[in-house]
C-alpha cells in the first residue's frame, strides 16, 4: 500500500487516511540536516500550544519591518509615524487580507496566498492608501516599501520551507522529505497546505528565494544609505529584479493549484508584465526624451 501511494500524487486527505504517520514524540534518526530543522520547528510551543512555523516566521518578519522603519526614520530624520504602520497591520491588513483572499477564491477560484499577485492587488494599494491617509510622502513610502518587501518576503519564505509549501521539484541529492505529520492541520497552517503530498524528496527552493530576497534587501538598503535619496524608484527596481528571478525560478518549482497559461505559471505571466512595467517606469524619463525627437 505504501509503495503504491508513493508512486502517485494522491490528495493530502487520502495520504493521511491511508498512511500511519510517524510518532512526533520520538525524533526520527534518519533525517538530514534540513529535515531535522523542519522537525524541530514543528515542536515549538507558545503558552502550551503548538506554534505554526509559518506564523512564527511571519511575525518575525513583521517585527523586522517595524524595526527597519524605525532605524531609517531615525537615520534620515524622516517624518514617519511608526504607529501608522502598526495601525495598517492591525486594522487594515489582518481584517482586510483574509477578506481579500475570500473574495479572490470566490471570484477567481484561486486558493491560498500568492506573493506577487497579492502585492499588486492588495498590499501596495492598501499601503499607498494608508500612507496618503496619514499624510506620508509618496516617494519616501514607495522607497521604504521597496526595501521592506524583500526583507519580509525573505523571512516568510523560511516559514514556507518549514511548513512545506512552495517547494521545488524532485531532488534525490538535495531534497527534503515532508512527512505527512507535518502537513496535518494541528502542525501547520492548513491554508498553506500543498494540493498534493509528493511522497518524495523535493528541492528546498524556498531557501533559495529567501536568500535572494534577503540579499536584495541588503543591496537596496545599502544603496539608500549611500545615496540618501528618496526617488520612489526602489519599489520598481525591486520588482524588476525579483520578477526576473521568479520567472526562471518557477520552472524549478512544483506546480501549484493555481492556474497556468500554457507552460507558464500564473506568477510567471504576471512577472513578464511587471518586468515590462518596471522597465518603463525606471526608464521613463529617457524614453520621453527619445520621443521628443
Amino acid at each position: 500500500m505504501y509503495n503504491s501511494l508513493i508512486s502517485s500524487n494522491i490528495k493530502l486527505s487520502e495520504w493521511v487516511e491511508n498512511v500511519q504517520h510517524p510518532d512526533l514524540d520520538k525524533e526520527p534518526q534518519t533525517l538530514n540536516f534540513l529535515e531535522r530543522i523542519i522537525y524541530l520547528s514543528h515542536r515549538i510551543t507558545l503558552f502550551g500550544k503548538k506554534y505554526s512555523p509559518y506564523s512564527l516566521m511571519f511575525n518575525v518578519g513583521l517585527l523586522s519591518v517595524l524595526g527597519t522603519v524605525w532605524f531609517l526614520s531615525v537615520k534620515f530624520h524622516l517624518d514617519i509615524n511608526i504607529f501608522a504602520g502598526i495601525n495598517y497591520i492591525l486594522i487594515f491588513h489582518y481584517p482586510g487580507y483574509p477578506l481579500y483572499l475570500w473574495v479572490k477564491s470566490r471570484l477567481f477560484n484561486i486558493q491560498g496566498r500568492s506573493y506577487i499577485q497579492d502585492c499588486i492587488f492588495f498590499l501596495i494599494p492598501g499601503y499607498t492608501f494608508c500612507c496618503w491617509l496619514m499624510g506620508q510622502s509618496v516617494l519616501v513610502s514607495l522607497d521604504l516599501l521597496g526595501i521592506l518587501l524583500p526583507l519580509i518576503a525573505g523571512i516568510v519564505r523560511v516559514g514556507c520551507f518549514l511548513s512545506g509549501c512552495c517547494h521545488g521539484k524532485f531532488s534525490a541529492k538535495f531534497g527534503v522529505l515532508y512527512t505527512p505529520s507535518y502537513l496535518l492541520p494541528e502542525h501547520r497552517d492548513t491554508k498553506l497546505a500543498a494540493a498534493f503530498y509528493t511522497g518524495y524528496p523535493v528541492f528546498p527552493i524556498q531557501l533559495v528565494e529567501a536568500s535572494f530576497n534577503l540579499t536584495l534587501f541588503v543591496i537596496l538598503l545599502v544603496r539608500l544609505l549611500l545615496t540618501e535619496e528618496f526617488t520612489g524608484q526602489t519599489l520598481s527596481l525591486y520588482f524588476l529584479v525579483y520578477c526576473i528571478y521568479r520567472f526562471f525560478a518557477d520552472f524549478y518549482r512544483e506546480s501549484s493549484i493555481r492556474p497556468k497559461i500554457g507552460k507558464f505559471s500564473e506568477a510567471q505571466c504576471i512577472s513578464m508584465v511587471l518586468i515590462l512595467v518596471c522597465t518603463l517606469t525606471l526608464q521613463g524619463e529617457q524614453i520621453l526624451e527619445l520621443l521628443k525627437f
